[in-house]
């Protein structure tokens, strides 16, 4: 059963899209998904110098696209996925433990970054629907998890997240990634509706 009738995927992406200005180049991808895991996640050492940063984008953007081929095609499976946010907290906290907060890239930031990275490809036709969806306070607390992604250090604690959410998608006949996209444009892109 479709709880949202009319509900059009193409007509979420595309407000969304108009969120973010009409086209977002990639290049605007990476720097809007580092922006919306950096103001609110902790990720940095309080003496972090800006190459130190600008080296931590460039680092992640190349473990991105090492991965991305099983997305462009939809052959990543679940297990895969939570395997390549693990590596990615495994991968950062290697190279940047200097730079970053307690040496170490948190559950809660490499979720955020690595799902929105994937959500706006999927946006803009680059990759196939993906699996997952950014996980944020917002989401969090609309399924009735408290969930802070900003502290959270637990895969186990994310996957339970994600669960609750793909029940409340599937109660919708949606997808995560579509109920997501639909949530979050009622949500947080609604108050910017004039």
């Amino acid at each position: 059963m479709n709880l949202v009738s009319g509900f059009k995927v193409e007509d979420a992406k595309k407000m969304y899209m108009k969120y973010w200005g009409g086209a977002i180049a990639t290049d605007e991808v990476y720097s809007s998904v580092r922006n919306a895991t950096t103001q609110r996640g902790y990720v940095y050492h309080s003496q972090i110098g800006g190459e130190a940063k600008e080296k931590m984008w460039r680092d992640y953007r190349s473990f991105v696209e090492k991965k991305i081929g099983d997305y462009v095609v939809g052959t990543i499976s679940e297990s895969e996925h939570l395997n390549n946010l693990s590596e990615l907290v495994e991968f950062m906290t290697s190279v940047h433990s200097d730079s970053l907060k307690e040496g170490h890239f948190r559950f809660g930031s490499a979720q955020k970054l690595f799902n929105l990275t994937l959500k706006l490809l999927w946006v803009k036709g680059e990759i196939v629907e993906p699996l997952h969806a950014p996980i944020d306070s917002y989401v969090a607390k609309n399924v009735g998890e408290n969930y802070a992604w900003t502290k959270n250090d637990s895969l186990d604690a994310y996957v339970a997240v994600i669960e609750r959410c793909k029940r409340v998608a599937k109660a919708y006949g949606l997808s995560l990634a579509q109920w997501e996209l639909l949530y979050w444009n009622m949500v947080v892109l609604s108050a910017t509706i004039k």
